[in-house]
C-alpha cells in the first residue's frame, strides 16, 4: 500500500519512504512507527501500544520511542513536536496529523 502525504510517499509493500520521488533513509523502527501511526490516524496512539506493536516487546525504555519519533520527524523535515506530520500528545503518545491520500 502507498500512503501519500504532502510531497512524501510511504510504500509499505517495499518498505520505502520517498520525498518527491527520492528515497529517504530511515531506520527500521522509525519506519515501523510511521507505518503504525499512519494506519491508525487520526487516533492518538499510546506509548504502551507503540511498544507492543512497533517494538513487539513488553519492556522497552520509553526513551527509545521518543528517539524513534525524533528520527522520524527529522527525516520528514519536521521541526517541533506539534506538526505538520507527527504530533506529540502530552503524557500519552503520538498522533499522525497529516492528510493522507
Amino acid at each position: 500500500m502507498i500512503y501519500s502525504f504532502g510531497e512524501h510517499e510511504l510504500d509499505t509493500s517495499i518498505l520505502e519512504l520517498r520525498r518527491s520521488g527520492q528515497r529517504l533513509p530511515l531506520r527500521h523502527l522509525p519506519f515501523r512507527l510511521l507505518v503504525h501511526l499512519t494506519q491508525r490516524r487520526p487516533a492518538a496512539v499510546s506509548k504502551g501500544e507503540l511498544v507492543r506493536e512497533v517494538w513487539q516487546a513488553a519492556h522497552v525504555d520509553l526513551g527509545a520511542v521518543r528517539t524513534a519519533a525524533c528520527d522520524l520527524r527529522r527525516t520528514l523535515g519536521q521541526t517541533g513536536s506539534q506538526g505538520p506530520w507527527l504530533k506529540t500528545v502530552s503524557g500519552f503518545g503520538y498522533r499522525f496529523v497529516g492528510v493522507v491520500e
